[in-house]
């Protein structure tokens, strides 16, 4: 590829001018080597297109593992609730006959006492 230069009315070499020559002969050569504008364009359409997709797909199941892993430390989390709650249950019953047994002598005592 020869690059040819543009001059200006005095004959001065206008380097701006000759950028953009060089830059219309090599967009010139490159088409004709096989480059086709609108076959890359449209291909960066549908890659764009697909990675958009890939992103979206990626968020959603990104979504779906979180929920999935808040369901689990939520069963986790309740499961030990419900032991801690049977066990406070359990212990409740305990501790409300040993009252009742205590409040019962101490009743049983008093009155004993108010007899005698």
């Amino acid at each position: 590829m020869q690059v040819v230069y543009a001059d200006d009315a005095e004959g001065v070499h206008d380097t701006e001018q000759a950028f953009f020559d060089f830059v219309d002969q090599l967009g010139d050569a490159v088409i004709s080597y096989g480059y086709n504008p609108e076959v890359v364009d449209a291909w960066f359409q549908e890659t764009g297109a697909s990675w958009e997709e890939l992103e979206r797909k990626q968020r959603h199941e990104m979504a779906m593992q979180t929920q999935q892993n808040i369901s689990q430390a939520r069963d986790y989390v309740l499961n030990i609730l419900d032991n801690a709650w049977t066990d406070v249950q359990a212990k409740h019953a305990e501790n409300q006959a040993a009252i009742e047994e205590l409040v019962g002598a101490k009743v049983v005592e008093t009155k004993d006492m108010l007899v005698q």
